[in-house]
């Protein structure tokens, strides 16, 4: 125990009377573990949202009028405010294809204050919005709110009475958090837009317009080609293949991958070189002492040890210090992009923080080795008359 204490107190002197290529050496690693844990963070943590966001919307396909596919991305992705129509007819025409389980469709009324959404569902057939629900049923004069949206109208409760384009509705209930842009929605049912089209001249909306149909295909039927029978039936609409949702995002974390993937590497052997390079100026200056201590009957397997603890203990400091602004600016910069689908996930966050430290250490160890094998063969006396 009193050796191990020793070794310890003779790592931690070392380090403070080197202070200055110690910080090197830590900064070092801290950018490479920053690059990493950044990276990877944004990466990990965009690709696992849209997975969960495609299970979540409950639709592997969703139907849009022609030149919407985007826009309609952005209304469930982003939470934006996109306004689009197509007949209602269309609705009866796709729901018989062969394949489909479950249909519905929903039409965009308009936006309130902060770009809350006001959207009326058919509340027979919907099953979109009911299991974030406990109560199942709307009936006409009530309203589901979003997990957000509440918030817009005071923090109100169940029950609550609320003015919407100047009528009065009743809160049937407040949906669960779905991580989408139904957080900043307001639902409706359709019998109460066709009051509000008739009330209010500024609702654009006509009666026979919707804005989107969606689709959950039967267990025999694949929603990619689903989609692709509806788009090719009826040239006049687009369809999103919920899976692929999110494409171009896709692609760019693809892309950033391999330009990451080429930067950690390049970025990992110039660390590499750097901290064997620290390390090879601090033997050669300490050539002298680790001779004294070789021939009073150190081995080398004893100095080795205490200049891998030395390069061990700063890998440490330097991987926690880039996991941890690594983290902080990761998460900042993922929520300045605004899209609700998104959230960390702290499994990921905990082997962010393991892999982190261990490639930090890692790489330490492994510069040192490189300086110290240099050394390793030189007799006690060489070392000594420092030749």
């Amino acid at each position: 125990m009193k050796r191990r204490i020793k070794i310890i107190n003779l790592v931690l002197s070392n380090i403070k009377r080197k202070y200055s290529r110690s910080a090197i050496l830590i900064v070092s690693v801290a950018l490479l573990i920053f690059m990493f844990t950044f990276f990877i963070l944004i990466l990990a943590t965009i690709t696992t949202s849209l997975e969960k966001f495609s299970s979540r919307l409950g639709a592997d396909v969703i139907v849009v009028p022609q030149g919407a596919g985007a826009p309609g991305e952005e209304f469930l992705l982003e939470a934006k405010v996109r306004q689009f129509y197509m007949k209602k007819d269309l609705y009866d025409k796709i729901r018989e294809f062969e394949g489909i389980e479950k249909i519905t469709y929903q039409t965009f009324v308009g936006v309130l204050d902060k770009n809350i959404k006001v959207i009326a569902i058919d509340p027979e057939t919907d099953f979109i919005i009911k299991p974030w629900v406990e109560n199942k049923k709307l009936n006409k004069g009530e309203v589901f709110l979003g997990a957000e949206a509440y918030k817009y109208f005071g923090n109100i409760k169940k029950g609550d009475m609320i003015k919407i384009f100047g009528k009065d509705f009743k809160v049937a209930d407040i949906m669960d958090k779905t991580k989408t842009g139904m957080d900043y929605s307001v639902f409706i049912t359709e019998e109460d837009m066709i009051d509000l089209i008739k009330e209010n001249p500024n609702i654009n909306v006509r009666e026979d317009q919707i804005s989107v149909i969606l689709i959950k295909s039967s267990q025999e039927m694949d929603a990619g080609v689903l989609a692709y029978e509806i788009e090719n039936g009826y040239p006049q609409v687009d369809t999103i293949y919920v899976k692929k949702i999110g494409e171009k995002v896709r692609k760019f974390i693809s892309n950033m991958s391999k330009i990451f993937s080429v930067v950690l590497v390049v970025s990992s052997v110039l660390s590499v070189l750097l901290i064997a390079n620290i390390f090879t100026m601090i033997i050669n200056e300490r050539r002298r002492e680790i001779g004294i201590l070789r021939a009073l009957g150190a081995s080398n397997r004893g100095v080795m040890k205490v200049l891998l603890l030395e390069s061990v203990f700063l890998g440490i400091i330097g991987s926690s210090l880039g996991i941890i602004f690594g983290l902080i600016l990761g998460w900042k910069l993922l929520s300045s992009l605004k899209m609700p689908f998104i959230e960390i996930n702290m499994v990921i966050v905990s082997l962010i923080v393991m892999a982190g430290i261990a490639i930090g250490v890692a790489i330490s160890g492994f510069g040192v080795s490189v300086s110290l094998i240099k050394i390793r063969k030189i007799e006690p006396l060489t070392l000594i008359k420092g030749e």
